[in-house]
């Protein structure tokens, strides 16, 4: 099901958040890389250039202004109707119908497509002076001892040195104006300036980047973090959702890459149990499925599903399951997005409805699914994970039954919700040597495994074990291949796992293991290990008191 809602809530959902991940990991690229050869093509041009390239593409227009956007866009396609054109035709367009801007200012976004990466803004607020001081950087999640690593990467596809700065349009808003759509607009073309705002004031908060506009993280100092969190918990409804949802994904990644502790995150994060808007759960179950994978092995997992299921448990019960209760679009997609996660976090009266209809279903004399379409996975997988070979065995008829490209992914999926170890590797196994089952579906098999936490490990070994097979099946479809090695890899987190990709990627000669994915799913394993040592005893010791009745 894809989000609804506004433009601006679906490209910050679908395509910017996942972007601002994947930009952050190395290696990377730009959206206009160097080519050396035919055969990085493929690899170049992936799902982040394109999801960035529309990330981009919104931060121009909020930058320009919708009318004006509109009219270079169009100036520009009727000028070079039937011609070639470069990128300096597109901003030469855009400058001439932007009367406020010069052709200089316009180009300089062009930055934002020549260069790797993104920044985050540190904003440091001296109320006293209306004066707050914005620094800039490259934002990633591994330490400089990584980055050092990979630079040679980056002087063969980044066509700018790392340390020049980028050209941000930068705006920003108080607690005291909370004016959030023509905020204070200012330009950050060097590595640190100074911005003066009279309505900065002592012990009030402020918010950078309003409405998330530009593809950019931002970072305050303590103070205004606790500022913001005590806001969000005493009266979030003054702050947009586009802006929770902002401060959220931000809070967090930032936590990931050291930059803020972990217990900021998830302080702020404590403001979702009267949460109501699909955007912020979004993004943050997003986040709290990453983490949750990333803890299966750890003494904290059980404290993190009993936390969520907290934060979860006031919008499950307001939304129930009738389908009267949801009076729109959005409010469906809500109530399907808050079910999923309840069932998949183990809240128990969510759990007992999924089981319940899974049995009914079951016991139905009709063919054909009774389940909504809203709630056909989360009934799927909760039956099965609660059930046995019984459970198993009829979404397997149902599926080799199947001929719906819809209905046979999401039995798919639900076929690897099961506990059992041995069913999931005959799954896998299956996956890849049944001739019916097409490589999409394999692909898809094989990911669902991995997001099982009992078959997360075990996943990496059938694949690194049988790779020749699986890449065979693939038939060279750099898409899913891709899709593959991230899924498998995404959530690994123990030393072991770490050695055991080590050894796969570094000792293999293979052409297809040399690909920039398997490269990318290394240095995320690293990352995801160095996080979970560092934070491991921090998160769990938060958890404890957090989930204490």
């Amino acid at each position: 099901m894809e989000p609804v809602g506004s433009v601006d809530d679906a490209i910050i959902a679908r395509q910017m958040t996942p972007a601002l991940v994947e930009d952050s990991l190395q290696p990377s690229h730009p959206i206009r890389p160097r080519i050396g050869n035919p055969d990085e093509l493929q690899e170049l041009f992936d799902e982040k250039c394109y999801s960035k390239a529309s990330s981009l593409v919104r931060m121009i227009q909020h930058f320009l202004g919708n009318t004006v956007f509109l009219n270079g866009v169009k100036t520009f396609l009727q000028r070079h109707s039937y011609s070639n054109v470069n990128d300096n035709d597109l901003w030469r367009a855009l400058a001439e119908t932007a009367t406020s801007k010069t052709f200089r200012e316009v180009k300089a976004l062009e930055t934002w497509i020549s260069k790797t990466g993104y920044p985050v803004i540190d904003l440091i607020q001296n109320s006293s002076r209306k004066i707050v001081k914005a620094t800039q950087k490259r934002f990633l999640i591994f330490t400089q001892e990584e980055q050092n690593k990979d630079r040679k990467y980056h002087e063969k596809h980044t066509s700018t040195k790392l340390s020049h700065p980028w050209k941000v349009p930068i705006t920003l808003t108080t607690q005291k104006e909370k004016n959030w759509q023509t905020s204070y607009f200012y330009w950050l073309d060097k590595e640190t300036d100074y911005f003066h705002n009279e309505t900065f004031a002592c012990n009030s908060w402020f918010v950078g980047n309003v409405l998330m506009q530009g593809f950019v993280r931002v970072n305050y100092d303590q103070a205004n973090w606790n500022r913001l969190i005590v806001q969000l918990a005493a009266r979030a409804d003054i702050v947009p959702p586009r802006v929770r949802a902002q401060l959220i994904h931000d809070a967090f990644w930032l936590s990931r890459a050291g930059v803020l502790t972990q217990t900021l995150s998830l302080q702020l994060s404590r403001y979702l149990v009267n949460e109501t808007h699909h955007l912020p759960w979004i993004i943050a179950l997003r986040l709290f499925e990453d983490m949750y994978a990333l803890l299966a092995e750890s003494t904290s997992y059980e404290h993190f599903k009993e936390y969520l299921v907290q934060l979860l448990s006031p919008v499950y019960y307001n939304l129930g399951w009738l389908e009267s209760s949801a009076t729109n679009a959005t409010q469906r997609f809500l109530r399907a997005l808050i079910m999923g996660a309840a069932c998949k976090f183990g809240l128990p009266d969510c759990v007992l409805k999924a089981q319940q209809l899974y049995l009914v279903e079951m016991t139905s004399l009709k063919t054909h699914n009774q389940i909504a379409d809203d709630f056909q996975q989360l009934v799927y997988c909760t039956g099965i994970e609660a059930g046995g070979d019984a459970e198993w065995g009829f979404a397997l008829r149902r599926f080799n039954g199947s001929t719906k490209a819809m209905e046979r992914h999401r039995l798919l999926a639900a076929l690897a919700c099961t506990k059992n170890a041995s069913i999931l590797l005959k799954l896998l196994e299956e996956s890849v040597s049944s001739p019916t089952i097409s490589a999409v579906e394999m692909q898809l098999a094989i990911s669902s495994v991995a997001k099982n936490p009992v078959g997360k490990t075990f996943t990496l070994s059938f694949v690194t074990n049988n790779w020749k097979r699986v890449n065979a099946k693939l038939s060279g479809s750099s898409y899913i291949t891709r899709r593959l090695i991230t899924d498998v890899t995404d959530c690994l987190s123990s030393e072991k796992e770490l050695k055991q990709l080590e050894e796969f990627v570094e000792n293999s000669e293979e052409r297809s293991i040399k690909s920039v994915a398997w490269f990318r799913a290394l240095q995320k394993t690293k990352a995801n290990v160095l996080w979970l040592r560092k934070n491991h005893h921090t998160i769990n010791s938060w958890l404890t008191l957090a989930t204490r009745h």
